[in-house]
């Protein structure tokens, strides 16, 4: 992956159906990567078992990505939603002489690879756990959960007896769906949220939850 931030404009540009604005772009790109925080890039190195929720779990505990290669089992094991299992694969992954060559290069390419202290906006979400799935009229996931995490509130990969809320948009995953109903999980939805954490200038009446109805989702899990 270190490869992609040693590429030149002549290397892209001689490539097939590719021409010097082609290139341009994608180099555009993989500078604005540059920017991406810790937690993203923690994620994309593509470490056994840590998918992005883990990943932010993880960013946040440790702060950055020295702390956590330096971290033994046990420590790691501290960490929010990381067990075992998943302790013993980042210390695998950060022992391997091969990762620790790429993350060498990704620093000297200038990756974010410290956490960025965020500003808290409330507590009004303090102690509440929110699963998100389907797709959402007036924001995008990364930004459902930045407000989620931004007033206290905490994010989870999938629906257990521990989540407080799954926030449902259109196409929602049935398998979410049909778990939260059997767990009696309260469902609720996009406006429903904004209220919540006091924001009602975008928050207008909407369906009752539980009337909606889910659509077969390919990347539900």
């Amino acid at each position: 992956i270190a490869d992609i931030y040693d590429l030149n404009p002549q290397q892209l540009a001689a490539l097939p159906r590719l021409g010097d604005k082609s290139a341009a772009n994608i180099l555009d790109g993989v500078r604005a990567s540059k920017s991406v925080p810790f937690e993203r890039v923690l994620f994309a190195l593509g470490i056994r078992f840590v998918g992005e929720t883990t990943a932010k779990y993880i960013a946040t505990h440790f702060r950055t990505l020295d702390a956590i290669a330096a971290a033994t089992v046990e420590e790691l094991s501290e960490a929010e939603e990381v067990g075992a299992k998943i302790a013993v694969a980042i210390t695998e992954y950060f022992a391997d002489e091969r990762n620790q060559q790429i993350i060498e290069r990704l620093r000297a390419a200038g990756l974010q690879l410290t956490a960025k202290e965020r500003e808290q906006a409330s507590d009004a979400l303090a102690g509440l756990t929110f699963v998100i799935s389907g797709s959402f009229a007036n924001h995008s996931l990364d930004e459902l959960k930045a407000l989620i995490e931004a007033n206290g509130g905490k994010n989870l990969a999938a629906v257990s007896a521990n989540t407080s809320y799954l926030l449902a948009g259109d196409k929602i995953g049935p398998a979410k769906l049909q778990k939260a109903n059997k767990l009696g999980i309260k469902i609720i939805s996009e406006d429903e949220f904004i209220a919540m954490i006091g924001d009602t200038s975008q928050a207008e009446p909407s369906t009752p939850p539980q009337d909606i109805a889910p659509q077969p989702s390919a990347t539900d899990k």
